[in-house]
């Protein structure tokens, strides 16, 4: 197997044209060798699945995460807008619990009365104190009046457009692959995208911004334009006839001035959804006004036509 990101003769690995994570199983292709498939994971898929947007789109559909574990949206710990440091367990803040010992009198923040028992009994073990004496000493505590307030967070929602757009000419250029056969992997603007996939895959955190000619990647790719959501309009009208109803859609059509055109439509939202050109020359692949379309279901099962 010639693999269609680094071009090498190497052993096939099973790759999800469009990630895993965005609800997709069996909508693969085998034509990726395994060092470039984990690397596409890291450098190029993320990017996508992991934009802060994405991931509440996702958790609000019931996607999964990762080793199918729900989808966590802010990190372990945040400050508010105040400075004040949360801790969050799935999703939901709690303040971080502060002892202090002052003038013999232990003063807990914590976020109810048995968890600042718990810090007490554990910071009175470290001092020395029995059990008899700790279980006396816990008798008199005295519960303060909260001075809770609603905390504020504000997260990046930044976007590096060109690394973004990346995503979505490696779903089409996968797909390509897949339904065109090496015909397609041949073609002028295919060597771009696998020239540019594969400086993707060999780049670090450090230089994933500065390797990729993401200049030359936004000459074929952009954000869904107003005659592609025409398009994916008639076939989300299509799809209330179907059942389950479609998850993701990738259509290659040729256009008016006879280029090769793929749709990549995720979610059916517009701001997860591509339009790329493939191909300068249409008529190379047969198309006559056909498309081929490969359609993610709800529950996982995948139709070609």
């Amino acid at each position: 197997m010639r693999c269609i990101i680094c071009g090498l003769e190497k052993e096939a690995s099973k790759e999800h044209i469009i990630p895993e994570a965005m609800g997709n199983k069996k909508f693969v292709t085998y034509k990726v060798c395994q060092e470039c498939n984990n690397k596409l994971g890291t450098n190029v898929d993320h990017y996508l699945t992991d934009y802060i947007v994405i991931k509440m789109i996702r958790k609000e559909l019931g996607l999964l995460g990762k080793d199918e574990k729900e989808i966590k949206i802010f990190p372990s710990s945040v400050s508010d807008t105040k400075g004040e440091k949360f801790v969050f367990r799935n999703d939901i803040p709690s303040i971080v619990p502060k002892v202090e010992l002052k003038e013999d009198v232990l003063h807990i923040e914590a976020e109810n009365v048995k968890e600042a028992f718990k810090l007490a009994k554990k910071k009175l073990e470290r001092y020395g104190y029995t059990n008899e004496k700790i279980e006396e000493s816990l008798k008199n505590y005295k519960e303060n009046e909260s001075k809770r307030y609603q905390p504020i967070f504000q997260i990046s929602a930044d976007i590096d457009k060109g690394r973004y757009l990346l995503t979505g000419i490696k779903i089409a250029y996968e797909f390509a692959c897949e339904v065109l056969d090496d015909t397609y992997f041949d073609d002028d603007i295919a060597k771009i995208f696998h020239k540019e996939l594969y400086k993707a895959v060999n780049s670090n955190k450090n230089t994933l911004s500065t390797s990729v000619d993401y200049c030359t990647i936004k000459k074929y790719v952009t954000l869904i334009q107003k005659e592609s959501i025409e398009i994916k309009e008639r076939i989300e009208s299509l799809a209330n006839n179907i059942t389950p109803p479609p998850r993701h859609i990738c259509l290659l059509h040729d256009s008016a001035d006879h280029k090769l055109i793929c749709e990549v439509i995720l979610l059916f939202e517009n701001m997860m959804s591509f339009t790329v050109m493939l191909s300068k020359n249409a008529a190379r692949y047969n198309m006559n006004g056909k498309c081929k379309v490969a359609v993610v279901l709800e529950n996982g099962d995948v139709l070609s036509m």
